[in-house]
C-alpha cells in the first residue's frame, strides 16, 4: 500500500510538471521568436552567466566529484543548464557582425572567466558543448580562420591539462577504452547502458516494461538507453533523425536571417 501511494504521488508530481512544461513551452516559443527582445537581454545574460556558476560553486552539493546541483527542499536545480542558454545569447550578441579586436578581447576575457568557473565545479560536459560552439560561431561570423586555429590549439592544450588535473576524466576515458575487455568501476555505467539498448531490440520491450534500475545512475544519466530499451531501435533512430532535421532547420535559419544576432543565435 505504501509503495502504491508513493508511485501515485510521483505520477501526480510528474504529470503536473509535464503539464506546466507544455504551458511554458508556448511562452518560451513566443520569447525566442522575438529576437529583438532576446537581444535586449544580453547584459542580463552577461551578468547572470558567471553569477549562476558562482552559485553552483558556493551552494552546489558535491556529487561524483562535481558541484552542479543546488537542492531546494525536494527539488534539485542545475544552474549550468541555464548557463548554456545565457552564454549563447551573449555569444550571439558579440558576434552578430565582425567585432573589432578590442571587443573580441573583451569577450575572450569574459568567456575565459566563465570557463575557469566551469572547470572549478568541474563540469567538463558543458565545456565540451560551449567551447566548440564558440569556435564555430567565431569562425563563421568573422571569417578569421587564423585566430580560429589558434583557439583550437589552445583548446587541445586545455584538454590535455584537464585530463591531467581531473581523475574522473581519466576514469571516464579509461572506461571507454576498457569497454569490451572487462566491467569495472570506470565503465559500469556505459556497459549497463549498452546492455539496455541491446535488450530493446527492434521494437522495444514496451513502455514501463524496461529495467532502468539495471543502470546504476538511471535517474540522472543514460536516458537514451532507457528510451531505447522500452521503445526499440525504430524509435531510437527517429529521435536521432529529429535532431538531424532540427540541425538542418537551424542551418537554414542561419542562412536566411536578415540580422546578425538572429543568424548567430541560430548558428
Amino acid at each position: 500500500a505504501d509503495v502504491t501511494e508513493l508511485m501515485f504521488r510521483r505520477f501526480l508530481f510528474h504529470g503536473a510538471a509535464n503539464f506546466a512544461g507544455i504551458l511554458i513551452l508556448w511562452l518560451v516559443a513566443l520569447l525566442v521568436s522575438r529576437t529583438r527582445l532576446m537581444e535586449n537581454l544580453v547584459w542580463f545574460c552577461f551578468i547572470a552567466t558567471p553569477a549562476l556558476l558562482l552559485a553552483s560553486k558556493i551552494l552546489g552539493r558535491d556529487q561524483f566529484g562535481a558541484s552542479l546541483r543546488i537542492h531546494i527542499g525536494p527539488i534539485a536545480i542545475q544552474p549550468t543548464e541555464y548557463v548554456k542558454l545565457t552564454y549563447l545569447v551573449v555569444l550571439a550578441n558579440f558576434f552578430k557582425n565582425r567585432p573589432p579586436l578590442k571587443q573580441q578581447f573583451f569577450f575572450a576575457v569574459w568567456a575565459a572567466v566563465n570557463f575557469i568557473l566551469i572547470l572549478s565545479l568541474p563540469d567538463l560536459g558543458s565545456i565540451m558543448i560551449l567551447l566548440p560552439t564558440t569556435i564555430i560561431v567565431f569562425a563563421v561570423m568573422t571569417s578569421d580562420y587564423f585566430k580560429t586555429f589558434l583557439v583550437l590549439g589552445a583548446s587541445a592544450v586545455l584538454g590535455v591539462v584537464g585530463y591531467m588535473l581531473f581523475p574522473h576524466v581519466q576514469q571516464r576515458l579509461s572506461g571507454w577504452t576498457s569497454l569490451f575487455s572487462e566491467v569495472n568501476d570506470a565503465n559500469v555505467q556505459i556497459v549497463y547502458g549498452l546492455q539496455a539498448v541491446a535488450r530493446g531490440g527492434l521494437t522495444g520491450r514496451g513502455i514501463g516494461n524496461g529495467n532502468p534500475w539495471g543502470i546504476p545512475l538511471f535517474n540522472s544519466d543514460m536516458i537514451y538507453s532507457i528510451l531505447f530499451e522500452e521503445f526499440g531501435l525504430i524509435v531510437g533512430l527517429c529521435v536521432l533523425i529529429f535532431y538531424i532535421v532540427f540541425w538542418f532547420r537551424s542551418a537554414r535559419l542561419t542562412a536566411i536571417s536578415r540580422d546578425g544576432f538572429a543568424a548567430a543565435l541560430s548558428l
